[in-house]
């Protein structure tokens, strides 16, 4: 800077002398300025952002559990549903019927065991025909516990409010264990999947704020870093991030997609996309 300041003052008096370089002097100062507060400024910092995709925090496909036959299907592509609610029935008369048979039989057991307890008393029977009622009545119980649980998988309830990406099964369709028939998401709780330079690791953090710019609805929505991935990709040398979504509105899907802006990073190297 002081070199400059001495430059100006001749340059000053070669122009008091000279009239006619009154003007070239004034651009060789003005140049010399611009050039040393260039050098002597530090970079600002630059503004990143990378395109994302929209997720859901949980993607599953609901399967049958016994073999059976399908009557109902109570929900179509793209509907919504509650926690608990029966998505899909499948014929229950054999299970119904099983039931209710092991129940008179449960009875039976019970009182021939009643039975026998009071003859014991009497001393009319001995203790092994106590004992063998005793393990009929067990063995009833497990019987019915286990044709329980067979009627109750009989109807297919969700495990979470979402909604249906794809019906994997119809109506009349026999089905055996692990058949999909449906394919849900949670739609409530959405993240932004996005892929990052592997040199952005040193400025980016769990927590961080960060706005998507959602380009199917033309919105911009407030979202947060939280969790970046544990390797680097070693042929593209990117590293996997997640940030979740907040105040999520009705219209945004998963699926689409936008730019994931992280703001003025310090430092930040320009990226195209």
């Amino acid at each position: 800077m002081e070199r400059t300041k001495r430059l100006a003052r001749s340059t000053n008096v070669s122009a008091a002398h000279h009239p006619t370089g009154l003007v070239g002097s004034a651009l060789l100062l003005v140049t010399l300025v611009f050039f040393t507060l260039l050098f002597s400024t530090p970079c600002l910092a630059q503004s990143i952002e990378v395109r994302g995709l929209i997720v859901s925090d949980l993607r599953t496909t609901l399967s049958a559990q016994i073999s059976g036959t399908i009557d109902a299907i109570h929900v179509d592509m793209g509907g919504a549903f509650k926690k608990g609610q029966v998505l899909v029935r499948l014929q229950d008369n054999i299970q119904r019927t099983q039931v209710a048979r092991l129940q008179a039989e449960l009875r039976g057991a019970r009182q021939q065991l009643e039975a026998n307890n009071k003859l014991q008393e009497l001393q009319s029977i001995g203790t092994l025909e106590v004992l063998q009622s005793e393990a009929l009545v067990e063995q009833k119980v497990n019987e019915l516990r286990l044709h329980e649980i067979q009627l109750q998988q009989c109807t297919v309830a969700a495990p979470i409010s979402g909604r249906v990406v794809e019906r994997l099964a119809a109506p009349h369709q026999f089905v055996t264990p692990g058949t999909p028939l449906l394919d849900i998401i949670d739609a409530k709780h959405l993240s932004v999947q996005a892929f990052v330079p592997s040199h952005w690791i040193r400025l980016l953090k769990v927590g961080q704020p960060c706005n998507l710019y959602v380009d199917e609805i033309s919105m911009t929505l407030p979202a947060r870093v939280t969790s970046l991935g544990a390797q680097i990709d070693a042929n593209s040398q990117m590293l996997e991030l997640r940030a979740r979504i907040e105040n999520i509105p009705a219209q945004l899907l998963a699926g689409m997609s936008g730019r994931l802006d992280f703001g003025a990073q310090p430092g930040a190297e320009s990226v195209n996309e």
